[in-house]
C-alpha cells in the first residue's frame, strides 16, 4: 500500500463518519541556541454528530497553576457560537469555517485539524490527508496500535516569513518590527492501520534563534453514540 492510499483511506473514514469524539494533548518544546528548553502543554476535545452538532474546546494552562484558559466553539443547524474566557461575551459567527479559522491562531492550528477531515466540503484548510509528496517512513506501535508513519509537507508553508514586534523601541516609543524566516520540516502523521484513524502528528520548525518541536496526540472514537453532555456550551459548562 502506498502513502497516498493510506491518506485516501484516512480521508474516507473521516468524511463518512456519522459521529466522532476525541480528546488530545499538544506538547511543544522550544529549544534556543544555548539548548535551553521550555515546554508548553495544551489540551483539546472534539464532539461531532454529522449534520447536527459540532463542538471543539481548547484549554491552555495558566503558568504552573491548575487553571486554564478555555476556548469553546459550538455549532448546530441554527447557529455557530464561540466563547473565550480571555474575551468577554459570546460571539456569533456566520459559519463554522469562520469560527474555526479565527480560533486557529489561538489554538496553534489545532481547531482545524480534525474539522478539515470530518467536513472537507465546508471546512477548507490544510488537511493532513492532502500532504504533498507523502511517503511511508515506517510502521510502528503507538498506544498499543500498529500505525503507518507517513511523512509529507504543505509546500506553501515549508518556508514562510513572520513580521513580529521587537523588544527594541524606536524614538518616540514606536515599536520596531523584525522579520523572521520560519523553515518547517516535513510533517509526520501516525495513522492506525486497522481503522485508518489519526493518532498523532509530529511537526517541527526552525525560527532562526530557536526551534519548536510539536507532538499532537489524539484519542479518537468514531461512529459511537455521543453523550449530550459533550456538547455543553459555557452557559452550561462553567
Amino acid at each position: 500500500m502506498s502513502a497516498i492510499d493510506v491518506l485516501n483511506k484516512l480521508a474516507s473514514v473521516y468524511e463518512h463518519a456519522q459521529s466522532y469524539t476525541d480528546r488530545g494533548v499538544v506538547t511543544t518544546r522550544f529549544i534556543d541556541g544555548s539548548n535551553r528548553q521550555r515546554t508548553s502543554r495544551r489540551e483539546f476535545s472534539t464532539a461531532f454528530i454529522r449534520s447536527q452538532r459540532f463542538r471543539f474546546e481548547h484549554r491552555t494552562r495558566r503558568g504552573n497553576a491548575e487553571e486554564y484558559d478555555n476556548y469553546v466553539i459550538y455549532s448546530d443547524t441554527v447557529t455557530t457560537r464561540s466563547w473565550w474566557d480571555m474575551r468577554p461575551g459570546i460571539v456569533e459567527h456566520e459559519s463554522l469555517h469562520r469560527a474555526l479559522g479565527i480560533a486557529s491562531g489561538v489554538t496553534g492550528g489545532t481547531s482545524m485539524l480534525v474539522a478539515t477531515l470530518l467536513m472537507p466540503q465546508t471546512i477548507v484548510g490544510r488537511s493532513v490527508s492532502l500532504l504533498s509528496n507523502p511517503v511511508i517512513l515506517d510502521e510502528k506501535i503507538y498506544e498499543k496500535h500498529s500505525c503507518y508513519v507517513v511523512s509529507g509537507s504543505f509546500p506553501d508553508i515549508e518556508e514562510s516569513t513572520l513580521v513580529v514586534p521587537s523588544l527594541c523601541k524606536l524614538p518616540h516609543h514606536e515599536l520596531q518590527s523584525m522579520t523572521i524566516t520560519v523553515r518547517r520540516s516535513p510533517i509526520v502523521v501516525w495513522i492506525e492501520k486497522e481503522r485508518y484513524i489519526l493518532c498523532r502528528i509530529d511537526d517541527s520548525a526552525d525560527f532562526g534563534t530557536f526551534q519548536s518541536i510539536t507532538n499532537t496526540c489524539f484519542y479518537p472514537v468514531i461512529d459511537a453514540p455521543v453523550d449530550d453532555s459533550l456538547f455543553c456550551f459555557p452557559t452550561s459548562c462553567y
